[in-house]
Order: C-alpha cells, then structure tokens, then sequence
C-alpha cells in the first residue's frame, strides 16, 4: 500500500472548524482549528444532543380522513397542512433536540514567536492529524487521534529543544465563559475543576443531562493551576488524554489518571481503525485522478471514524462547530442516512451497518405509536428526521408527516445486508420482524379504488411539489401533497418482493404471502410523461418539476434495483435524469449531484457521472474536503446557501457517497451476476481494486487497463455466477465458485 497517498497535506491553519481536519473513533471526535498561537480542539460526543422537549403524542388519526376528503375536493393546501393544525390545536408542539459540541479545548501558546514550514496534515490510514512548524530551525509538533481502542482523545506536544514550550490550557463551553447570555437563555451550567496534572469541565441542562470531560496530563516541565486553567512552563513535551462524556449522571471527576502512552496508544487504535481502512483499495494509475482518488480515500475515512459505535453518523458525522448546528443535524430518512451508507456493503464493512439497525430498532415503539395515533394503522411509521431522544413524529410540516416511506426505504438496507453476507439469522431474526411492520403500516394506510386498484393518498415525493399544478391552482410552492407519488409505489413494491423472498428462504409469514402477492398486483404501472421521462407522480393531475434536487422518482432504478438490463423503463429513467441535470443544475446540491453520479454510473454513462463528481468537488467542497450542502461561494453553478443563513452548511452526506459512486463505476452485482466496469468514465481506463464485496457475499479483487481486466473472487459458498463486462468481450460466462477459494479470471477489453 502506497503510504503517502493516504496522507492529505495543507500548509495553513483552519480559520475555523469546517476547515478542520476532523479525527474519531464513531463515539467521540475533533475539529482541531484556530492557530499555533491560540489552538482550539472542538471535542463532539455521538450522544450529546440539547435544547429538545418531548411530548405525548395525543390520538389525532381521525385527521386521516379528512385529509382525503380534501385532496379528493382538490382543497390541497387546507389538506397538506391539515395533521399540523390539530395537533398544533390539541397542545402539541415538541422541540427537536441539536447535537451539539461537548466543550472546546484550548491551547494558548505563552511565548509564540512567528514561524516557518507550517504544515498540517491528516493520516487517513491511521487517523491522526499533525500539525507541524519551525522556529529558528527548531522542530515543534502537535499530534492528535481519537483511540478506538482507548475511546479517549490523545494528544502529543512536542519541541526539539528542552524546555521551550510554555503553554495555558482551559476546558470551556462552545459559547466561552460561564456568564455568557447563550448559556443563560438555554439554562446550562457549567463547572471547572483543576489540578496539578488535569483539567475537568462539568455540564449541566435544564433537563439534568450530565457532559463534559476530563484532561489528564504528563510533562517533564512545571504544572501551575489558576483560575481553573492549567499552565505548563518550560517543557518539552506534553502528553495529553482526555476522557469525554454525555447524557450521564455520575461524578467523572474520579476518571483522572496518567495518560497512556501515546505511540503505544496509537499503535493498538491502529490496528482497529486501520483493519478497517485497508479492507478495501483503491489505486487510480492516472495522475490526473489524485482528487478523485482522494475524495475517495476520504469518504471511507469519515465513515470509519463516524460509524460502528451505539449511534450511525449524523448528517455531519460527528463534527459540529455551532451552539445550534443548521437541520440539527438530525437523521434524515428521505435520502441523507441511506447515502451515507450506500458504500459500507460494498466496501466490505457490513458490521458498520449496525448501529444504523439499532439506532432505529430502539426507537421502535415510538414508531408504532406515529402509525397509530397519525394514521390508525399498525406497524410503524418512522418520521424522515428524528434524533436519538425520540422517534415521536417532531417536525410538523406537510411533507415530513406525509411521507410515508422511510421505513421501506430502511428495510432495503436490511435485506441488501442480507444478500451482502447470506446471514440467514440476521435475515429471520432482524430483518424480516422489521420488514413485516412496515408492511404491516402500508396493509392499513393504502385503500382500493373503484377499480380495485391501490392507492396512496396522501403522497409524498420528497420535498418535491408539482410546480405547474400548484402555480394552477395559487398554492403554496411548498405544498407537496399528492397521490401516487411513485417512489411510493416503488418503496412498497420492493419490500412486499423482499418480504416475500425472504419469507419463501426462512419458512415464515405464510399467511401473509398471499395478501402480499395480492397488493402487488394491484400497485399502479408507473407512467411516462411527454417528454419520454418516467413520471414522478402516477396521476395525470400532476405533471413534472425538473428544478429540484430529490429524484425520488428514480428510486426503482437506483438505489433499487428493479429496473436493470433491458427494462423497457430503462431509457425513461435516463431522460428524467438528464432533466434533472441538464434543465435542473441551478437546484442541486452537494449531496444531490452524489446522487446523480451514483445514478449515471449504474446507467453506464462513467462520463457524466465524473462530471457530477466534478461539480461537487470545485463548487460544494472546502479546503479540508468536507462536502457542504450548497454551492457556498455562490458561482451560479448550482444551490446557493440556504435562506436566512450565512455560513458554509457543512453536510457529511455527499463526502460519503462519494466512494459509492466510484463503486458503482467499477462493479454492479445482484445475487447470481457480477457486471464488471459498468460506467467506466474516461480518466480511469485502469487501476486496481481490493476487498470489495459482491452480492452473494464474494470478495473480488480486480486489476484493469484498456486492453485487459484481471479479476480474482473468493466465494463464501459453493454457487454459480455470470461475469459479464462493460465495453467489450467476446460473452458473459458462468464462474463456478467454490467455497473459500480465491479464483483467478482474465478478460480481454475492446476500447
């Protein structure tokens, strides 16, 4: 493995915390950001979420029909915001919480002098971030990982010459000293405690959420403590390892003791982090692809270091800088959580999936009583944004309460897990009990026609409105409720084929098959419109808006995979595509023209794929590579910043499926087939991959050039697969694998 390439390099500080190299191990991370002078180590915890207020749900699904009731009068904008009024007039109004930042770390050098060879650079293998200079030729660094083995925060300062670091050390809340009107409005408290060798800060919420964090400390120089800051003169090094906590109730005081050693720390995190991380290569031959290669390398290092502990990354991961971060970084079910974890399966990291399963499963009953009390339905309705504190529906505009779709959506990533490793327990014992809840809601909340047809009102395609129809009529441009919106109709009919599926494979549920065939029959064709696209809602009362960012409309293409090969479908897809890009670019997003990548790769348009990727890359990317919401600089090329705000809107989302995209260029599997370089765009006409997983739980390494493709597979069971390949051969042939056996392949290319 080519070390270097896993190290990115910038040679000025971070003004702020979105141009920080950001470090973690799932629980705990850093945003290391100011200057050497004044260095401030914004410190994030998975589990430290404020301000939110939770409340019953009171009973209001008698709404239900009324809603139809004026959809059906073509009352839409009474209808779309008919849940909201009654509950809003029965007294509920819940606060959604933030995840916010546990505390800052500062770092205030005594004596800075100016310096020379500025460096800061971020070991993506292994995870830690370094930040280097001189003075007067001499040597001074500070090093810093967050420990997967440890689950603390360690750090290293060092100068070449004894004695010459003199530095003040001070634990303080986000919002600075204790009296400030932001911790007083939102009723924190906080306390400060300090010793010769450590430095503790203690947090309190209206709610008596107990945060905070311990610093314990070794230097070979002199300690001084004074108003609660911690002062080291004349050392050469410090070593640093600080323990951070969240939603506890205990005294952590008692936690301080003698760090570890540090590169004896790191060794053993390495082996955690960087197991994971080596799983999957990816080399680029061409020069010209570093960018890619690294935006690549980079969104399996956010995931890594975001995912795999109690909660899935948020839509920043884990690293926020703000009191009140935009979206509260919440989860957000209607596209955002799948993306960023479209590459996990691929990339041969299935266990980094489960924290997404339990995140949801613990929420479960919260989910039930949304069915129940929103809908009069069983089985469980999963609102698109929830936090961790509650899955009670929070946010009550139109398009959130009406979307009905995000569990399916999530039962597609529990069973692509199963076809990714064959677990058939996980399949019996986890997937199927999910499934048949959200099978259970759509049983109750479709109805027939007059034509025994089923029908889904109210519809959501998310965030999108039927713009014409709406300008018709003097609606609202937000007003997003319709009927038969069909990812509604693609969600439903891919989890009652799953359900099926699985239940033929673990023997249960067969009472229920035969009403899942009969609801399958009876879901509405999808259509096409004028302009040869698919239609993204199936009533003829509602035409097409290409100027938006959601395709949600594209779902049984991609992430599904109903459509493939030659589906008649397949050339209505693609022009609704192209609409999106070519007519749509000024309302896409960061994470959308990820999705449009991930879209033309699996089409076989590599091309148009990289230009997503492009895109995304010179107008939504900054400095540090973190991927934001908007084109932040406002070039004109795609979505400006959102209204009433006027930062950079950091969203971790597209930086994460990103990798997915570039996957989706190289292999396109279904259990019983592995289609080699189906959207090959031009730049990479060869390079390697290793570790990465097929469907059918195949591990595949592959090495190809414009003449040639190698490839060599272990199967986890004896089975039979069809290899074909995208730009030429001479005709798909049947690899008999057998099971545990690394099997070679060569295939020749026509360019």
């Amino acid at each position: 493995m080519n070390k270097k390439k896993h190290i990115l390099e910038l040679d000025s500080p971070a003004e702020e915390w979105r141009d920080a190299w950001p470090s973690g191990n799932g629980t705990v991370g850093t945003l290391v950001s100011g200057n050497l002078q004044h260095e401030r180590i914004i410190v994030n915890h998975e589990k430290h979420w404020l301000y939110g207020k939770v409340q019953p749900l009171p009973d209001v699904s008698f709404a239900l029909d009324k809603v139809r009731e004026l959809v059906e009068g073509r009352d839409f904008q009474k209808a779309h915001n008919c849940h909201r009024d009654v509950l809003h007039e029965a007294g509920y109004k819940p606060v959604m919480s933030d995840y916010s930042p546990v505390f800052t770390l500062e770092i205030i050098d005594q004596n800075f002098e100016s310096c020379s060879s500025y460096s800061r650079t971020l070991n993506m293998e292994t995870g830690e971030s370094v930040v280097k200079w001189q003075i007067e030729e001499k040597q001074y660094q500070r090093r810093l990982f967050v420990s997967r083995h440890s689950g603390k925060i360690h750090s290293r300062l060092s100068a070449e010459t004894a004695a010459s670091l003199n530095l003040l050390f001070r634990l303080s809340p986000l919002a600075e000293e204790a009296g400030h009107k932001y911790l007083e409005s939102h009723n924190l408290v906080f306390e400060h405690e300090s010793g010769k060798n450590y430095l503790m800060i203690k947090g309190q919420d209206i709610r008596d959420k107990c945060f905070g964090g311990v610093m314990s400390l070794d230097t070979d120089g002199d300690t001084v403590t004074q108003n609660d800051d911690l002062y080291i003169l004349n050392a050469s090094y410090v070593d640093l390892e600080i323990e951070v906590f969240a939603d506890c109730d205990t005294n952590f005081c008692s936690s301080f003791h003698n760090p570890a050693d540090y590169d004896d720390e790191l060794a053993s995190h390495i082996q955690i982090h960087g197991e994971l991380y080596q799983r999957l290569e990816l080399n680029l031959r061409n020069s010209d692809m570093l960018p890619v290669q690294q935006m690549f390398d980079y969104g399996r290092y956010l995931l890594i270091s975001s995912a795999g502990s109690q909660l899935p990354p948020n839509l920043q991961g884990l690293w926020n800088g703000d009191n009140h971060p935009i979206w509260n970084c919440f989860y957000m079910l209607n596209e955002n959580v799948q993306m960023m974890h479209w590459q996990i399966l691929p990339g041969n990291m299935p266990e980094l999936m489960h924290s997404l399963f339990e995140y949801y499963e613990a929420l479960i009953d919260d989910f039930r009583e949304n069915a129940r009390k929103l809908f009069d339905c069983r089985g469980i309705f999963i609102p698109a944004n929830t936090v961790p504190e509650t899955g009670l529906i929070t946010d009550l505009q139109g398009h959130l309460i009406y979307w009905t779709g995000g569990a399916a959506w999530l039962s597609r990533l529990y069973f692509d897990y199963y076809l990714y490793t064959e677990d058939k327990t996980f399949l019996k014992e986890k997937a199927m009990p999910f499934m048949k809840e959200a099978a259970d809601f759509y049983e109750d909340y479709v109805y027939r026609n007059e034509k025994g047809e089923i029908e889904f009102c109210p519809s959501i395609s998310p965030e999108n409105a039927p713009e014409a129809f709406n300008v018709k009529h003097k609606m609202d441009a937000n007003c997003n409720i319709t009927k038969n919106a069909a990812m509604d109709i693609a969600l439903c009919k891919e989890l009652l084929t799953h359900l099926i599926e699985g239940a033929e494979i673990c023997g249960i549920y067969e009472d229920a098959v035969p009403r899942w065939k009969d609801m399958l029959e009876k879901l509405p064709a999808y259509t096409v419109n004028d302009d040869g696209a698919i239609c993204e809602w199936i009533h003829n009362d509602f035409s097409d808006n290409y100027h938006h960012r959601h395709v949600s409309h594209i779902y049984p293409f991609f992430p599904g995979c109903e459509m493939s090969g030659e589906d008649e479908m397949l050339k209505a897809i693609e022009i609704a595509v192209d609409k999106r890009f070519e007519i749509g670019m000024r309302e896409q997003t960061g994470w959308s023209v990820v999705h449009l990548a991930n879209i033309y790769a699996r089409l076989g348009r590599g091309d148009r794929a990289m230009e997503c990727l492009d895109i995304l890359k010179e107008y939504c990317t900054g400095i540090n590579l973190f991927t934001y919401h908007n084109d932040w600089r406002d070039r004109g090329v795609c979505m400006t910043k959102p209204k009433n705000f006027d930062k950079r809107v950091f969203q971790i989302d597209a930086n994460m499926g990103y990798p997915a995209a570039i996957l989706e260029m190289l292999v396109y599997s279904r259990p019983g087939s592995i289609h080699l370089l189906p959207g090959l765009p031009p730049g990479m006409k060869e390079g390697e991959v290793k570790g990465l997983l097929c469907r059918g739980n195949i591990l595949l390494n592959m090495d190809w050039s414009e003449q040639k493709v190698g490839i060599v597979l272990k199967s986890a069971s004896d089975q039979t697969v069809q290899i074909g390949l995208s730009s030429g051969m001479n005709s798909t042939f049947s690899a008999d694998l057998r099971a545990g056996q690394w099997q070679r392949f060569h295939l020749e290319r026509m360019i």
